[in-house]
């Protein structure tokens, strides 16, 4: 068995990121699956034009919350970081 070139801490960053990998997965696999089960029952209730619409609103509000937490949210949580974390004059 050859030994390992990577050190232990970038072994630990991608196994991390393999577990997150696995658990957005997970996830997107359940809100797709939330999203058939819409449709399907819109459609069945013999409300055809139902079940597109509500899955199309929920997949545009969804996108646009995603768009929020990347745009705004993300630099204002840095910037406490930032704040939270600089050096004080005395």
């Amino acid at each position: 068995m050859r030994p390992s070139r990577l050190s232990f801490d970038e072994t630990l960053t991608l196994w991390r990121a393999r577990e997150v990998y696995r658990v957005q997965a997970v996830l997107r696999g359940l809100l797709v699956l939330f999203f058939c089960c819409e449709f399907l029952t819109g459609f069945m209730l013999g409300h055809w034009w139902f079940g597109p619409l509500l899955v199309g609103l929920q997949w545009a509000l969804l996108w646009c919350l995603c768009w929020v937490f990347e745009w705004c949210l993300r630099p204002l949580a840095a910037a406490i970081a930032t704040w939270l974390n600089a050096p004080t004059s005395r």
